[in-house]
């Protein structure tokens, strides 16, 4: 996968001028497998391996949005994937809500997008709807683009 992938990958990278990564879905995370680093000295990289479980991130939010409502919404009950505020009980009704309400955007739009929202140096990051099964629109089943840099 990483090696047919690749050329896309870096194809991306030189349209974008940003960095662009593939991940895949473990079931319960966004990981990593393969990126090709932005030309640019100021850029975002993650390592081959890294694994994403907030919400928050871009390509958590394209997977999860992926799968049957159900699934997502025990995923998130269950803190498996992490709600920025949520305790130990899972997010509040409303933050569930809110949850739902954004991963239909995400299904509808075939986009999510990272302002932010998990580094401190305003990194965006775009999940490319790629990432969504075949049943929803998308290329395959739990693997997906997403593409980095400075906000």
């Amino acid at each position: 996968m990483r090696r047919a992938a690749l050329p896309y990958l870096e194809e991306l990278t030189e349209k974008t001028g940003e960095t662009s990564a593939l991940a895949v879905w473990n079931g319960e995370e966004a990981i990593v497998v393969e990126q090709v680093p932005s030309p640019h000295q100021v850029k975002h990289t993650a390592s081959i391996g890294t694994r994403y479980t907030k919400f928050a991130s871009s390509s958590v939010r394209v997977f999860l949005a992926g799968l049957p409502a159900e699934t997502a919404r025990e995923l998130l009950a269950s803190g498996a994937v992490v709600m920025p505020g949520a305790r130990d009980g899972g997010p509040s009704a409303a933050d569930a809500k809110l949850a739902s309400v954004e991963l239909s955007s995400v299904a509808a739009e075939g986009i999510a997008v990272n302002d932010g929202a998990t580094t401190p140096r305003g990194v965006r990051r775009i999940g490319p709807g790629v990432g969504l099964p075949r049943a929803h629109g998308g290329l395959c089943d739990g693997v997906g683009p997403r593409i980095a840099g400075p906000g």
